[in-house]
């Protein structure tokens, strides 16, 4: 025997484990693969005949079997759960840029630093270098009243895009 102080449980248990790990770290694939080796595996070098790939005990056709689905689904379960947390930090980002917009809007009273600060968060929650923020006039016409430096665009595309957006309260 390889390790002749575990018992055979003990090192299945110690192989899912490992896959757990694969699982954890690398995400479903390697986890798949760390499952089917370390069934593969536990076959050869742990179960009778040993250095062989048969199955002499009938009993262990199914405790093969179950050792896969297990080593399957904690993989896949590990790999889930590393993703939920993935999503889960991401989302506690963007609640935190939301929240520092909104402290920043309650901070501010004057209408124009607040358009600054609001253009400052969205680019920074957005994720991109530059933001200009449009604002409909007294005759329907976007103005600009800020934007982030070096914002570039084309204004008679915002126009554009405003208006039939708004083709109930403007003629075409």
């Amino acid at each position: 025997k390889l390790f002749p102080q575990l018992t055979t449980s003990s090192i299945a248990l110690l192989l899912l484990l490992a896959v757990f790990f694969c699982a954890w770290v690398w995400q479903s694939g390697p986890g798949l693969l760390a499952a089917v080796l370390a069934t593969l595996g536990f076959n050869f070098l742990f179960l009778p005949p040993l250095y062989t790939f048969t199955i002499e005990d009938p009993r262990n056709v199914s405790a093969l079997v179950v050792f896969l689905v297990s080593g399957l689904l904690i993989g896949r379960l590990s790999a889930l759960s590393r993703q939920r947390l993935t999503l889960l930090e991401a989302e506690r980002r963007d609640l935190i840029a939301l929240t520092q917009l909104s402290q920043g809007f309650l901070a501010d009273t004057n209408r124009e630093s607040l358009l600054g600060v609001a253009a400052d968060r969205l680019r920074q929650a957005l994720q991109c270098e530059q933001i200009a923020i449009l604002l409909a006039d007294e005759r329907g016409d976007l103005a600009q009243r800020t934007e982030t430096p070096k914002t570039q665009f084309r204004e008679d595309l915002a126009q554009l895009a405003y208006r039939q957006g708004n083709s109930a309260s403007f003629p075409s």
